[in-house]
Order: structure tokens, then sequence, then C-alpha cells
């Protein structure tokens, strides 16, 4: 069980530093990619306090882009990835 968690931390950890690149960037593609990335790995994981987490944090984001708040709340309502959506 450590050792998967540590997987999803190290895993959590590049995404997040992805997302941190496309926001930045205002890469609205990359930047849904990432999120959607984020909240599908915590999923898969089944990992639901790590889920509910990410998503607080990445929907709180300041900088966050709007089109990509809508990805993260629709991943998180239904568990799955989003990021061919065009929003």
């Amino acid at each position: 069980m450590h050792t998967l968690q540590g997987k999803l931390s190290q895993c959590l950890e590049a995404l997040l530093n992805l997302e941190k690149t496309a926001r930045v960037a205002q890469d609205v593609t990359a930047c849904k990619a990432a999120c959607s990335a984020i909240v599908e790995v915590c999923y898969k994981a089944k990992d639901w306090k790590q889920l509910e987490e990410q998503i607080v944090l990445l929907a709180k984001r300041r900088g966050q882009l709007k089109q990509v708040n809508s990805v993260i709340g629709l991943c998180g309502c239904r568990g799955r990835s989003f990021a061919g959506v065009g929003f």
C-alpha cells in the first residue's frame, strides 16, 4: 500500500508541475489535460481524500482559466477524463 501511495504522490507531483507550467503559459489545452489527468489518477487509485483535496486545490488557483475549472468540475463529478472536451 505504501508503494502505491508513493507512486501516486510522485505522479501527482509531476502532473501538478505540468499544470503549473501550462497555467502560467495560459495554454488551455495542456492545462485541461493536466487537470483531467490529476483527477483521473486519484479516481483510479480510489483515493477519495486525495481526489477531493486535488479538486479543491485546482479550483482555488487564482490564475486558473475558467475553461479548466469547468473540466475540473466535470471530471470530479463523473470521475473520468475530459481532456478531449472542447469547452
